[in-house]
């Protein structure tokens, strides 16, 4: 039975090796193979709230259009071909969200209501030059201050916050208040 079990092991190895991908045998080949590696390498930059506040924060549309497109040319003048856009850095957002309130990062206070979508328009024009685009999410941290009452009333957090009798939910230390990653919710 071994012995059986060995030369099938050996046969279906030798099958597989046989059945692997050929090399390029032309020009255009390699040349596809090349467009799919530079393709595949990432190289790209993080946008966090802090430079999204500066180009949308009491800006028109029209502003922060203009300001999206120097951004964006630059990474492509520099080759840079991705960005993670920071699109909840607390307990709120930098777009258009109906489960999170828009970030005062964006707006004058936490929940007041946005006319644009900042990341669409982002990924709109960062579309246009090939430039990938991630949403980078920080879930766990809901702010810097530790004041539950310096939350918008329809944040998640403070409606966890009145509805959980023993705040196991949340963690609020002097440092701010965050997510509780233990909570089994």
């Amino acid at each position: 039975k071994l012995v059986v079990l060995f030369v099938t092991f050996f046969l279906l190895s030798l099958t597989s090796c046989l059945n692997s991908p050929s090399k390029p045998e032309t020009e255009t080949d390699v040349q596809a193979e090349v467009k799919v590696a530079e393709k595949i390498e990432m190289r790209g930059v993080w946008l966090s709230f802090y430079e999204i506040s500066d180009m949308c924060k009491g800006h028109t549309e029209e502003e922060y259009r203009e300001k999206v497109q120097e951004v964006i040319t630059n990474l492509s003048t520099n080759k840079f071909n991705t960005v993670f856009y920071q699109v909840r850095c607390f307990s709120d957002a930098l777009y258009k969200s109906s489960v999170f309130p828009t970030s005062k990062y964006i707006v004058e206070t936490e929940g007041d209501e946005i006319t644009i979508d900042p990341f669409m328009i982002f990924i709109e024009i960062a579309s246009q030059y090939n430039i990938d685009v991630h949403a980078w999410v920080n879930p766990l941290r809901i702010s810097y201050e530790n004041n539950i009452s310096s939350l918008s009333k329809n944040n998640p957090a403070k409606i966890l916050y009145n509805e959980d009798e023993d705040l196991s939910s949340l963690i609020i230390c002097e440092k701010g208040m965050f997510y509780n990653p233990a909570d089994e919710e």
